[in-house]
């Protein structure tokens, strides 16, 4: 590799990407404030989920090949 003292390395544009992104922007807009979430109502009550009833693989091939 030439001597050159514009090339620089992979370490060296690593250590001044912060320097390059603010000379030289990001196409990405300004985060916007969306305000603060209300969350959950007061006294809400929460569902449980209803229980399934677990099928384990060997039952269910117990099961296809009787019928």
């Amino acid at each position: 590799m030439k001597n050159n003292s514009s090339i620089k390395s992979a370490r060296q544009v690593q250590k001044s990407f912060a320097k390059i992104t603010t000379a030289v922007g990001t196409p990405a807009n300004a985060p916007k404030s969306r305000g603060i979430q209300l969350g959950r109502q007061t006294g809400k009550k929460i569902t449980r989920r209803i229980p399934s009833p677990i099928i384990f693989k060997g039952e269910l091939a117990l099961q296809s090949s009787a019928t």
